[in-house]
């Protein structure tokens, strides 16, 4: 089923790929921010609410930037909130929002001016913090009710815990972070494709750390944007989801062995096709109780946190 969505574009008469080489309507290439310098990691910064890095001029990876999180975990990456920018010819798709730390949709506008939908890898409010702003916006339909929970209050008691200790931060937010406005969700299910025009976005679902997870997968530049789904560490609420988790991993293993790189939701570097393996290698330690736990507190909640390698699930239920 192809998702088509284009609003009509009136106004002018042609559609150029100028200066950047970002499809625009303007006669002049635009002045885009400087990137994170390419092998470095942003670091937070309560002037810049967003950074990016740039793939090709159809392409960008936009982030929110936070302090390593949890301080106390080894090997943890800077943690972040990745957003992929996909410019096609006819519309644009943001793939996940963040926690809406602030406008959003004005800062995509130095990238595009063509309309711009908003694609949700699933419900949890720091992947659909700013949906609200965009033209249109799309979630798996089990996650609806959890995206349309979400709300500013949440998003900044979420964000003031990932920055603990960092004021100028939690206070930038508190001043800056989008307010809450009625949003209706369209739906996007597994073997979906999205027409951007010249570029299509596929749907692949990934049930497990929600019911509603999906990925998209767009195989011009061989990415996938996974979310929550694959991470260096995933969390889950029991051994029956980590059962579902697995076949969705290998699901999506089997479907994008072209796919060179996966960007995640909370990693500044990417995924490859080796973390796949290791995933999978973890869980399937977990399943066969080859590997012990150790009790930690995540996100307020205790989980048993199994770590292989730099991988790492953790079980809200470990039964």
């Amino acid at each position: 089923m192809k998702v088509n969505v284009i609003p009509a574009l009136l106004g002018f008469v042609c559609l150029a790929f100028v200066g950047t080489g970002i499809a625009a309507r303007q006669a002049t290439p635009r002045q885009l921010p400087p990137p994170v310098p390419a092998g470095t990691a942003p670091k937070p910064d309560p002037t810049k609410p967003y950074v990016y890095r740039k793939i090709s001029d159809r392409f960008y990876v936009i982030a929110e930037i936070h302090q390593p999180y949890p301080v106390d975990e080894v090997n943890n990456p800077p943690h972040t909130q990745q957003m992929g920018l996909i410019i096609g010819t006819k519309r644009a798709a943001i793939i996940d929002t963040g926690l809406g730390l602030a406008d959003l949709r004005k800062y995509v506008a130095q990238f595009t001016d063509l309309p711009v939908i908003a694609l949700s890898t699933h419900g949890h409010l720091d992947h659909v913090g700013a949906n609200q702003l965009f033209d249109e916006a799309y979630v798996g339909k089990e996650d609806e009710q959890t995206a349309l929970s979400s709300n500013r209050a949440g998003r900044l008691r979420g964000y003031s815990g990932f920055m603990e200790g960092n004021t100028a931060m939690i206070e930038a937010a508190t001043k800056s972070m989008v307010d809450d406005k009625p949003i209706k969700y369209n739906f996007v299910k597994d073997g979906d494709k999205i027409d951007l025009g010249g570029i299509e976005i596929e749907v692949i679902g990934f049930p497990g750390h929600t019911p509603g997870s999906v990925a998209y997968v767009e195989r011009q530049h061989k990415v996938a944007f996974t979310g929550d789904s694959m991470l260096f560490r995933v969390l889950l609420s029991n051994r029956e989801k980590l059962a579902q988790w697995t076949e969705s991993v290998k699901n999506f293993a089997a479907k994008t062995k072209d796919i060179t790189t996966i960007v995640n939701g909370h990693q500044w570097e990417p995924f490859h096709q080796s973390d796949i393996a290791e995933e999978l290698a973890l869980s399937d330690a977990i399943m066969q109780r080859k590997i012990t736990g150790a009790s930690k507190v995540i996100l307020n909640s205790p989980r048993m946190i199994y770590t292989l390698g730099s991988k790492r699930i953790g079980l809200s239920d470990d039964k």
